[in-house]
């Protein structure tokens, strides 16, 4: 949130949180998607699909720490 703010814009949300694992943000000039997946291509792949737009591009991609679970 502080880091969308800072950067000038006037209404911030989040609308996806991930944990141990990928998230892809995919936007046109109209349109986006977000998706979390295990891996960034197949959150990339999904967020791509969720934009419903050709002119749709990769925004961000990233992955978490890695958790154990036990």
């Amino acid at each position: 949130m502080k880091g969308c703010l800072e950067q000038g814009a006037k209404q911030c949300e989040i609308i996806s949180a991930y944990a141990n694992g990928c998230v892809a943000l995919a936007s046109s000039k109209s349109r986006f998607g977000v998706a979390a997946r295990n891996t960034v291509p197949e959150a990339a792949g999904a967020a791509t699909v969720q934009c419903h737009d050709a002119t749709c591009q990769i925004l961000y991609s990233g992955c978490s720490q890695p958790r154990v679970a036990r």
